[in-house]
């Protein structure tokens, strides 16, 4: 009994001892951290031959497909180019090219994507330009949505493009089954990305682009100028379920719903055309389409001297910019749900109140070659030209340097 309380004790007195050695070692110093500001760095791809104009709120650099950059711009390019140029800015640029060849036109600069989908008024007199800018190669699968349903096409899949490299597909075969009815192309790029535009084939007298857009099941296109009479919405699903389409309308009095978009249903896997006529009241207007499944979507306006224009959606900001010129019209869309008070550099009018649901239209400043918004809410919104050598729709995109906090890090000691 004496023996088992001698060891009950000494076990206690060394447990003690334990615990107060334990008091003494000082814990293991966690290493320094650091603040790490992240590379912001993007790059646009403008496909077509013309007239590059770009802005941004820090450095641009400016090269062909393929080839060296040039010497840095301060926030603004302007320069003729040959072919397919790559634009990159430490933060988000808007650049587009002008065409004057010709009637005008102008053609928005791309973020090359690995998916996205473009739609095609005339598939017969089109064809499809793809172009890698990366230094990854690309097998690029092209899928054609019809009024029928989807196109099987010899030839569509597996479309190898090396870096720096430039192909023409031409969609008057890929398509033959769809004769002149318009079609959406869906494109799926593995393991590289592609900046991908539909144009007028070689030789036609009159050139038309397209660019690609997403799929999404709420988007919203601006810039639709006022006093249009031949105006169509094209719609397309890429999924295996019929889908309802809601489409309401931003215009200059006010939110509606345009009778000719009233009980629009797209099957699946198809495209389909609604003719909005002078649905839109002659006003200025954005187009919210929303829908319970992804779609795509554009608006192809055809009622000018020149070729017709293609419109796709727009990404809502608070912070906007395109190149302009005199005599051009600023077109903003509030999509939100309060009002918004915005800044416009570059306007006759620099302050501009765009009340929910609605849009406002102001005229571009004399001796400017840029507008820039900055707003308290988010806006979207293009610059147009007038129609009588050929209608520019300029989408007002986001631009600039995010201000955002470096995140911590800290050294590894593991780390080799």
């Amino acid at each position: 009994m004496i023996r088992r309380i001698l060891l009950t004790g000494l076990a206690l007195v060394a447990l003690v001892a334990v615990v107060v050695g334990l008091s003494f070692i000082s814990p293991l110093q966690r290493p320094e951290t650091h603040v790490v500001q992240l590379p912001q760095t993007s790059r646009v791809t403008c496909v077509p031959a013309g007239g590059l104009l770009a802005v941004a709120d820090s450095d641009l650099h400016t090269a062909e497909a393929g080839g060296s950059e040039g010497e840095a711009s301060d926030g603004f390019v302007s320069q003729d180019t040959d072919g397919p140029t790559v634009v990159r800015s430490d933060g988000d640029a808007a650049a587009g090219v002008l065409i004057t060849s010709g009637a005008r036109t102008w053609v928005p600069c791309e973020t090359p994507a690995s998916s996205g989908m473009l739609f095609v008024a005339d598939p017969s007199a089109t064809e499809l330009v793809l172009v890698n800018t990366d230094a990854t190669e690309a097998a690029v699968d092209l899928t054609l949505y019809g009024p029928d349903g989807e196109i099987s096409s010899v030839g569509a899949r597996g479309i190898a493009i090396a870096p720096g490299v430039t192909r023409r597909v031409a969609l008057s075969v890929l398509a033959a089954d769809a004769g002149t009815d318009p079609v959406a192309v869906a494109f799926t790029s593995t393991p590289g990305r592609v900046a991908v535009l539909a144009r007028a084939v070689e030789g036609s007298s009159e050139q038309h682009y397209a660019t690609a857009t997403t799929v999404a099941v709420e988007q919203v296109i601006s810039g639709i100028p006022a006093d249009g009479k031949n105006q169509k919405l094209l719609l397309s699903n890429p999924g295996v379920d019929r889908v309802d389409v809601t489409v309401q309308a931003l215009g200059e009095s006010g939110t509606y719903s345009p009778a000719s978009t009233a009980d629009v249903t797209v099957p699946a896997l198809s495209t389909v055309v609604v003719g909005l006529g002078s649905d839109l009241g002659s006003e200025a207007t954005a187009l919210r389409i929303t829908s319970p499944g992804e779609v795509g979507a554009a608006v192809v306006l055809d009622d000018q001297p020149g070729p017709p224009v293609t419109l796709v959606l727009t990404e809502a900001s608070a912070t906007l910019a395109s190149a302009a010129r005199p005599g051009w019209m600023i077109q903003l869309s509030n999509p939100g749900v309060h009002t918004v008070t915005a800044n416009v550099e570059g306007a006759e009018d620099a302050k501009i109140i765009v009340r929910a649901g609605m849009t406002v239209t102001v005229p571009v400043a004399e001796d400017t070659d840029r507008v820039r918004v900055t707003a308290d809410g988010e806006l979207v919104g293009a610059i147009t030209s007038g129609t009588s050598n050929g209608l520019i729709v300029a989408p007002l995109l986001t631009v600039g340097v995010a201000d955002e906090p470096g995140r911590d890090a800290s050294y590894d000691t593991n780390l080799r």
